[in-house]
């Protein structure tokens, strides 16, 4: 780690401060083996370039493990990416969308998508600045989304007290289920594979990770 730090963009130098900094003296393989990953692979990452940039899930582990935020291993192009489509939205009544940062995504960011906001205007809850469009992972909730659906959902609303479909983060794909939580003091949760009352088991509340509450669907044709 003694390496001169300018010999790395932004992300690779902000890793190496903040392992030089955490009390807890971790080595890059530590990191590595703690991340499920061969004990090399953050060696790599800094060194060969390898992977050119690290995914999400793995950005969102290390920014916990080395209590720093997660945008700061983020790369430029995509953090930049992301603030321009956030200051762009709800341009001359059209809204472009960016395409959530996911490893699923990968092949699709950095885009984002328009659409007018009259479309889906009934379905905001004040300003845009929280939507996103993810890729259905799964058939899952056919016939409502089938996979490799695009959906646009609102990640500032992941709250199941208020029934409906929302993005469930399964770290490899996203999936789209029917949530339900009829009380928000107990941990567990309706979840259907359509939006019948049939079909559906209890699950825990903190064991899953969602992303948001869907709202709109593009569907391929």
């Amino acid at each position: 780690m003694s390496k001169d730090n300018n010999i790395y963009d932004r992300p690779r130098q902000a890793l190496v401060k903040a392992i030089e900094k955490s009390p807890q003296q971790f080595t890059l393989k530590d990191l590595s083996l703690a991340l499920g990953r061969n004990h090399a692979y953050l060696q790599q990452y800094l060194e060969r370039r390898s992977p050119a940039r690290l995914p999400e899930d793995v950005r969102y582990q290390l920014a916990k493990m080395l209590n720093i935020p997660h945008q700061s291993l983020m790369p430029t192009k995509l953090r930049k990416h992301i603030a321009k489509a956030s200051d762009q939205k709800d341009i001359h009544g059209v809204i472009d969308i960016p395409v959530i940062d996911h490893p699923t995504h990968a092949h699709l960011l950095p885009q984002t998508w328009s659409i007018a906001h009259a479309t889906i205007a009934q379905h905001l809850d004040g300003k845009p600045d929280h939507l996103g469009l993810a890729l259905a992972g799964d058939d899952g909730l056919l016939p409502v989304i089938a996979s490799d659906d695009y959906v646009i959902i609102n990640t500032a609303d992941t709250a199941p007290t208020k029934a409906g479909i929302f993005a469930i983060d399964m770290a490899d794909h996203i999936r789209f289920r029917f949530l339900e939580q009829p009380d928000a003091n107990e941990d567990q949760l309706f979840v259907r594979y359509s939006s019948s009352s049939d079909g559906g088991f209890t699950h825990p509340t903190s064991s899953l990770k969602i992303m948001g509450r869907a709202i709109w669907r593009f569907c391929l044709i």
